[in-house]
């Protein structure tokens, strides 16, 4: 059982780490190690966060400590840890030889609104911690989380006919994910991409988030300071998570209703202080209505845990709203650990709940993700008939200088070079597109590129960017971001081609040398060398 006396479920993405970077414990035990036993270890919670935003340089996670470690290391750290206690299950049971981690086909899930980038640097993750010896490895399979929980609602899906639409409504501890289908098979079950993926920032943990700016409200900076740091949090936020989960909007009209949080544990830091003349104090300031119960105990009104709720549950139903307004659906499924909370389950039936729409909330929610992850790699991906391109996606490229064509060139750096002997100029910087944003594109649909290298090229180095833009002309326009490199070896003045195979979750590359028929996956680096 879980704190609150639910069934236990998903667990809580917490880690920790001793001195040197090293694996202690995770999930529970991690959080129990810290605040019960050892207090001076890397302790981290949320790190996945840190995958959805600027990766262009190398990205840390911070330890309640305030000590930074690379984000890279920590996530290895957790994949490791994966795959031991996978290894030792799956070994359980074997009566002969046992199974070796080469032989294991493992499925990460990742955010549907996560960039390239970051699909990269999980890659990367599972490599260092040993799931996969290269990273381009077909013994990772990445799936897209909301894709994976559609997968997983096999009684909803049953409901569904051909021409039916349907969001897929994931909400984590700190993204949520929002993806809609229409359905163009029901035997098989296959469906298609009806808009481009959205969501953004707003999962449970931003909850907590109010709750902590609450906290330091009433204990005051400088003993928030003290405390934040320590395991002492770490105890309260479980005693917070628990009072956050049994939470219901329905109780609301009650204006009695008050919940019961233990602070006992930042007594320590208190500094002679009593949570009575704290309470008593906060409700001057704001003509609050907190109540003290014996020493430790402080009676928070519902309406005001709500008020943790309101601006977190706004946004997700604003955005909601904005994506029905465009493409209406008939079915909503409500999946993911934050779908558990019966404040936002009720907030989202009564939005948007009527006689064209129904919402859905499956057993166990918070499973749905893990659950479908097996039915999507045991169907290979192949339940998605299409999606639409996120991005425009493209290389970069040397164009032989043509004013005439390219007035551009004019204000340009013109090089010069020789191919075949032959001296030729050009302009760097060019961005050759090979899939435009919005189109729709199948499972290994392909995009090809042909290139030239010159007299003295020893490999080909294509570097590929993504666009915001469908109409971009050169790689420095605002909005255009290197994602990763493809390299090709070469000998000299050679034609090549690479094809890029997009509509799964990660875009696949095969480079062929023309010159000498060589073929062979390429990898895409995602140039996280310097992590």
């Amino acid at each position: 059982k879980q704190p609150g006396g639910q069934e236990a479920g998903k667990t809580h993405s917490s880690i920790l780490l001793d001195a040197n970077q090293k694996f202690i414990a995770f999930g529970a035990k991690a959080r129990e190690q810290y605040f019960e036993h050892d207090e001076t270890g890397l302790f981290f919670e949320n790190y996945k966060m840190g995958l959805d935003g600027n990766l262009d340089s190398a990205p840390s996670a911070t330890a309640l400590n305030k000590q930074s470690v690379p984000l890279l290391t920590v996530i290895a750290e957790t994949l490791g840890f994966v795959r031991k206690e996978a290894m030792e299950e799956i070994n359980k049971s074997q009566l002969v030889s046992a199974v070796k981690v080469e032989e294991v086909q493992w499925v990460v899930t990742v955010p549907a609104i996560w960039k390239d980038k970051a699909k990269g640097l999980m890659r990367e993750a599972a490599m260092k911690a040993g799931m996969i010896t290269s990273l381009d490895s077909n013994n990772l399979q990445l799936a897209l989380e909301p894709e994976a929980a559609c997968m997983s609602c096999e009684t909803e899906s049953k409901r569904m006919k051909v021409g039916n639409t349907f969001m897929v409504l994931d909400c984590g501890g700190g993204t949520v994910d929002i993806t809609t289908y229409t359905v163009v098979s029901t035997d098989p079950w296959r469906i298609e991409e009806l808009a481009v993926p959205s969501g953004g920032p707003w999962g449970s943990t931003f909850v907590d988030a109010q709750f902590e700016k609450f906290v330091q409200d009433l204990v005051g900076v400088d003993t928030f300071k003290r405390f934040k740091p320590s395991a002492a949090w770490v105890e309260l936020m479980e005693s917070w998570e628990t009072v956050k989960l049994g939470c219901n909007e329905v109780e609301s009209f009650d204006s009695d209703l008050s919940k019961a949080i233990n602070f006992a544990p930042m007594f320590d830091y208190l500094e002679g202080k009593t949570i009575a003349s704290l309470v008593a104090a906060y409700n001057v300031r704001h003509e609050a209505t907190l109540q003290t119960r014996r020493s430790t105990t402080v009676l928070v009104p519902l309406s005001k845990i709500l008020h943790f709720f309101r601006p977190v549950v706004d946004k997700i139903v604003k955005h909601v709203s904005d994506l029905l307004a465009r493409d209406p659906v008939d079915y909503i499924l409500l999946v993911g650990g934050f779908a558990e909370s019966k404040i936002l389950m009720h907030r989202v039936k009564n939005a948007f709940e009527n006689s064209n729409t129904r919402v859905v909330v499956p057993l166990r929610p918070s499973l749905a993700v893990v659950r479908g992850a097996v039915a999507f790699s045991l169907g290979r991906g192949k339940q998605i008939r299409s999606r639409l391109a996120r991005y425009t996606y493209g290389f970069r490229l040397n164009e032989s200088f043509n004013p005439a064509r390219f007035p551009e060139h004019l204000l340009r750096t013109v090089c010069t070079g020789t191919r075949n002997g032959v001296p030729y100029r050009f302009v760097q910087g060019h961005f050759q597109s090979l899939l435009r944003q919005g189109s729709r594109v199948e499972p290994g649909h392909e995009a090809t590129h042909s290139f030239f290298t010159r007299d003295t090229a020893t490999e080909a180095v294509l570097e590929i960017y993504v666009s915001g833009n469908p109409d971009t002309r050169f790689i420095d326009e605002e909005g255009v971001a290197k994602i990763g490199s493809v390299r090709v070896p070469v000998v000299g003045s050679q034609s090549g081609k690479v094809v890029l195979a997009f509509g799964k979750t990660e875009i696949e590359a095969t480079a062929v040398n023309e010159s000498t028929g060589q073929r062979a996956r390429a990898c895409i680096n995602y140039s996280f060398s310097d992590l």
